[in-house]
Parts: structure tokens; sequence; C-alpha cells
């Protein structure tokens, strides 16, 4: 009788260790779930990122463009092409022959057509430059533009407060869709 009741009593703490462990094996399983779902859910949001990136990017890379356009030298007095800018706004020459505007003008105008030699055949579709009375664009505008900025000091002169410039290069590109 006593080893019937021990046999019992074995077989009951058996059946309790199962049960404890087919508890503890489910709970495991829905931690694992609860993992998957939120690796999904930031997989997800990651993705939709990856999406936006390449306008950030593009932005980043014009800002870049914009930055070399200005720091360009130029025959213009030896002067950086953002200096012949503020020239062109204190209305000076670069030389007796040519102002600094026209000057300015027509170097960004080359540069801006070296870098998109075949505009509205490719990527990129067409741009547009502005600075004071400065303003140059070829091509087609589309709805995605990427946009630099870059602001230029002016010196105070005898006649003129210090301040500065803002110089945008609007790039229009075409994606896959237009």
């Amino acid at each position: 009788m006593k080893k019937d009741k021990n046999k019992k009593r074995k077989i009951r703490k058996a059946k309790k260790a199962d049960k404890k462990a087919q508890q503890e094996i489910f709970g495991f399983v829905i931690i694992i779930l609860l993992v998957i779902v939120i690796g999904v859910v930031i997989f997800a949001f990651s993705l939709q990122r990856s999406i936006k990136k390449p306008t950030i990017i593009a932005d980043v890379q014009v800002n870049n463009l914009l930055n070399s356009i200005m720091q360009y030298s130029t025959d213009c007095q030896l002067k950086k092409l953002s200096e012949v800018i503020v020239m062109c706004y204190n209305a000076q020459d670069c030389s007796q022959t040519e102002t600094a505007c026209n000057y300015a003008q027509k170097k960004i105008n080359e540069i801006l057509n070296a870098s998109f030699p075949a505009l509205g055949y490719g990527y990129f579709s067409g741009y547009n430059f502005t600075v004071g009375s400065i303003n140059i664009g070829a091509g087609e505008k589309t709805p995605n533009v990427a946009v630099g900025f870059y602001l230029i000091p002016i010196p105070p002169t005898q006649t003129t407060q210090a301040g500065s410039l803002e110089a945008k290069l609007y790039i229009y590109y075409r994606t896959l869709e237009t």
C-alpha cells in the first residue's frame, strides 16, 4: 500500500512537472512570437525611411555641388566665384570689358552645363540657380527636386552694411514613376 501511495505521488509530481514544462515552453513561444512581430514592425519602418532616403542624399549631393561651385577659382582678379558674386552685388567689374555679374553668370552656366551635359535624357531633367540678380535655369522642372543652399557673406563697405546673399541650386530629376 505504501508503495502504491509513493508511486501515485511520484506520478502526480511527474504530471505537475510536465505541466510546468509545458507552461514554460508556451511562455517561451509567446516571447519569441512577440520578438518576431516587433522585428517585423521595425523592419517596415526602416523600409519606409530608406524609400525617403534618396531625397536626403540628393540634397546633400546638391549642397556639395553648390559648395564646389562657390569655391571655384576664377580668372576674375583670381577670386573665388562666391567673391565674384559679391563683386556683382556691389556693381563692380571683373575687367574693363566685363562686369562681375556677366562673368559670374557665364561661369556658373558653364559649370552647370558641364555637370549636366545630357539634361532630359537620363535621371536629371533640369536645374535652376539663383543668387541676387543672377538666375540661370535649363531643362525641365519636375516635381522631384533636390535643393542646395549656400550663404555668401557680404563684407561691409563705405556704402553698404554687412550681410549675406543666399545662393540656391535646384536640381530636378526623374524617378522610375515619372
